[in-house]
């Protein structure tokens, strides 16, 4: 704004120092001169109204003055004439100032929004995106370092299941609240998807100091949420990796903090778990079973392994115990303790339990009519409502109806 006066104040003293003692068609040039660099400074200047005015007003200002000092009854409509066409551009910049902050503000606004979780209030994933970005940068350029911490609400989609998505939603919010009170002003917190949140950590982040962090976030939850008069209980688990010495690009850090979160998840070694360098192979050795198990079925690799009921009282066998067993072609025999739970995670227990159903089925036909067999099925495939419907199915189209053998399910993980 002070430019712009010291400028307006530079060609409002052109009228002024020039203007009397200037012949008829001097005087017209110097008036013509004066009115477009006031309509130049107003255009020049209408998204900032205060420098507009601070630029206009002096020369305005000075052509007034020149044109009073002149004793000629011709100047007087050309004066009247300038203080028309000044308050015309004086109105027109306030009307376009008025809507350029109206399309600015609602620029801004939308800028907001496509950065912020509309459930929660908190950064979404592109703006959490965005900020990791920036903190990997920072870390790089100045030497320092952050820690990533990524959580998840336990058993959420039960939540959501049971009572609905509005109650699951207020229990979002409710989450959010606590995460914030749990949290240090400086830390940045992100909603990324579902119940999963994640929080960058770039003041004071030594080891211990996170793992505090991150168990005011845990404590915070086992506290009931009242929701509807209903009290619900939740609970967190949290996974934590440090840039650089874990990963120094986003994609990197985000699968090892993603890792330590399935250890602390999935495999029960406690709510906070912190990224170790084996848990990469594991997490790499998981990836590759989980692309290979979705053509194991396709390809043969499954088979079943009886394994005899004996009778104890009578010496002798009542049946047998389907096991099911996978012989991958590079790494070899699979315990089933590793990939049950993968085709569970994955959606492919099903299609596994109808194949391990229906040859164990196959199988026992064959089979003297005394002996029975027995197949295991996952607690993923309980809840299941096809799962009657395609034991009855694999039992009846391969016994005839005098065959006692049956196909019993028992719920064990190998």
């Amino acid at each position: 704004m002070r430019n712009a006066f010291l400028f307006g104040t530079w060609w409002g003293a052109l009228p002024v120092l020039f203007f009397g003692g200037a012949a008829s068609a001097v005087q017209v040039v110097i008036t013509c001169l004066s009115a477009g660099m006031i309509a130049g400074g107003a255009a020049s200047f209408s998204t900032i109204p205060i420098a507009a005015v601070a630029y206009t007003l002096p020369i305005f200002v000075g052509s007034m003055l020149a044109i009073a000092r002149v004793e000629d009854a011709v100047n007087l409509p050309v004066a009247i004439l300038i203080m028309s066409y000044a308050t015309t551009l004086f109105r027109a910049v306030l009307a376009h100032a008025f809507e350029f902050t109206q399309r600015f503000i609602l620029q801004a606004e939308g800028e907001r929004a496509i950065r912020r979780d509309v459930l929660t209030s908190l950064p979404n994933r592109f703006s959490f995106n965005e900020r990791l970005e920036n903190a990997i940068a920072n870390a790089t350029q100045f030497d320092q370092k952050f820690a990533l911490l990524l959580f998840n609400i336990n058993n959420f989609k039960n939540v959501n299941d049971r009572f609905g998505r509005a109650m699951a939603d207020a229990v979002l919010v409710e989450v959010a609240a606590r995460i914030r009170k749990a949290t240090r002003e400086s830390d940045c917190i992100a909603r990324l998807e579902g119940a999963e949140f994640a929080i960058i950590a770039s003041r004071d982040c030594r080891p211990d100091q996170i793992r505090s962090l991150a168990k005011q976030i845990t404590d915070a939850m086992p506290a009931p949420f009242l929701i509807e008069g209903r009290e619900l209980y939740c609970k967190a688990s949290v996974g934590i990796a440090f840039a650089p010495s874990d990963g120094s690009d986003a994609n990197q850090l985000l699968r090892c903090v993603d890792t330590a979160l399935y250890r602390a998840t999935t495999l029960g070694a406690g709510p906070i778990q912190f990224f170790r360098a084996t848990d990469d192979e594991a997490a790499v050795r998981r990836h590759a079973l989980e692309r290979d198990l979705a053509s194991a079925l396709a390809n043969n690799q499954l088979s079943l392994a009886f394994q005899p009921f004996l009778d104890l009282g009578s010496d002798r066998i009542r049946g047998f115990e389907a096991l099911l067993r996978w012989r991958h072609p590079t790494l070899g025999a699979i315990q089933p303790s590793e990939f049950i739970p993968i085709a569970e995670d994955i959606g492919l227990i099903h299609d596994i339990g109808h194949w391990a159903i229906k040859s164990a089925c196959l199988a026992a036909a064959q089979w003297p009519c005394d002996l029975r067999v027995a197949v295991n099925l996952s607690v993923v495939q309980l809840k299941n409502k096809a799962l009657l419907d395609g034991i009855l199915t694999g039992r009846g189209a391969r016994f005839p109806a005098a065959h006692p053998a049956s196909c019993a399910g028992r719920t064990e993980r190998r």
